[in-house]
């Protein structure tokens, strides 16, 4: 007698890998307010009281990580605005920003605020955390705001808290992408999440 392939067991199994990958998913795509508590000010939720911003202190930079489809600078410069309106005036850092638009057109100028465009020793989220190391400790800055599209934001603040010494809150950009377009970049951050464990913050020599 043909032993089944598919068996009942294999198929729970099965299921239960589906559901575990699917809640990933969704656990990577959309962080809690919490991880977010800029956003709050800038897009007010639905109910009355929702759109007061937790107390966050001196802001030293905004860090705007490289990608994206332009929702990523919109939402940088937004919390600027919140942030200048409370009477502070962090440094923008684009990561790479020289080399996407509009934010190269902003690069290197000191007035009205201060632009730094660095460049990286690796293209790549912990490239961007390394170096945003280099600049705290150049400059001296305790805390700053890293901002990103929703689905990337776990891992930037992952590598953003665990390569610096800074506080680093996160402010996410809402994905401008529909769920044909969301669904493999999501995948990608899940992977990466993983990788993310065993990478070192320190370049390799």
């Amino acid at each position: 007698m043909r032993q089944r392939w598919l068996t009942p067991a294999k198929l729970t199994t099965a299921g239960l890998v589906g559901l575990a990958l699917i809640g990933y998913g969704v656990w990577v795509a959309h962080p809690p307010p919490s991880m977010s508590p800029l956003v709050s000010d800038i897009v007010p939720g639905p109910a009355a009281g929702d759109d007061v911003a937790p107390e966050i202190g001196t802001v030293d930079a905004i860090v705007l990580h490289a990608g994206g489809r332009g929702e990523r600078f919109r939402h940088a410069m937004e919390v600027r605005d919140r942030l200048v309106a409370d009477g502070q005036n962090p440094v923008m850092v684009f990561m790479v920003g020289h080399e996407w638009p509009p934010a190269r057109d902003l690069c290197g100028q000191t007035e009205p605020f201060e632009v730094l465009c660095p460049g990286l020793d690796t293209y790549d989220t912990i490239g961007e955390a390394r170096r945003l190391h280099q600049l705290a400790t150049e400059r001296g800055w305790r805390q700053v705001v890293a901002v990103t599209t929703s689905y990337h934001l776990r891992r930037v603040l992952y590598y953003d808290r665990r390569c610096t010494n800074l506080t680093v809150l996160g402010s996410a950009a809402p994905s401008p992408h529909n769920i044909v377009g969301l669904t493999p970049r999501v995948m990608k951050e899940m992977a990466a999440l993983v990788v993310a464990r065993v990478r070192r913050c320190t370049p390799a020599t």
